[in-house]
């Protein structure tokens, strides 16, 4: 079973995006898997999953600071996205997602939170559903246990402020359009 939720680290050993990943790992005590890629030959896993979530980035950053079709298609671009996730954790996580632990949480944990943390405050102002439960089943049930953990509540800022700034972001972005 420990070797089941062994965090497993893709990298290169010259990239400086692994070597952080790797001292954050060390710094913390979290044993970690090494895995070297061959960046002319990368494996499907990586090949799934980085893209992706460099995609989910700029696809929901579009979708906030665009309007109209540009929206329309941001906003198609990141309901793929979110599905080509949702089916990579399916193959990754064959129990559902992975079990979180507040007092020792993984930088994967860290940074699905800090991208989807705030999706309550995107759907307020935008009007629409970003993470749906029965669409996004794994991913939410994951977001939402995130939003359970003592440590994530006392820094999450409040949802009022949330939606002040995703609405500032919104407004200063169509209007950098328009202008």
């Amino acid at each position: 079973m420990e070797e089941e939720n062994q965090i497993k680290l893709h990298g290169m050993w010259g990239s400086t995006f692994t070597k952080r990943v790797e001292l954050a790992l060390k710094l913390k005590g979290i044993p970690y898997e090494y895995i070297e890629e061959d960046l002319s030959n990368k494996s499907q896993l990586v090949l799934k999953y980085n893209p992706v979530h460099k995609k989910l980035f700029e696809d929901m950053g579009r979708v906030i600071t665009s309007d109209g079709e540009a929206q329309e298609k941001a906003t198609k671009d990141l309901f793929e996205k979110l599905t080509i996730l949702e089916e990579g954790m399916k193959d990754f996580f064959p129990g559902g997602t992975p079990s979180i632990n507040g007092e020792n949480m993984g930088l994967l944990d860290i940074l699905m939170y800090a991208l989807f943390g705030p999706y309550k405050a995107h759907e307020e102002v935008l009007g629409m559903k970003m993470i749906d439960p029965e669409r996004n089943s794994l991913l939410f049930s994951w977001v939402m246990a995130l939003t359970e953990l003592p440590v994530v509540k006392e820094s999450t800022p409040p949802h009022e402020k949330l939606v002040a700034l995703v609405q500032f972001i919104r407004q200063n972005a169509l209007q950098s359009c328009v202008a």
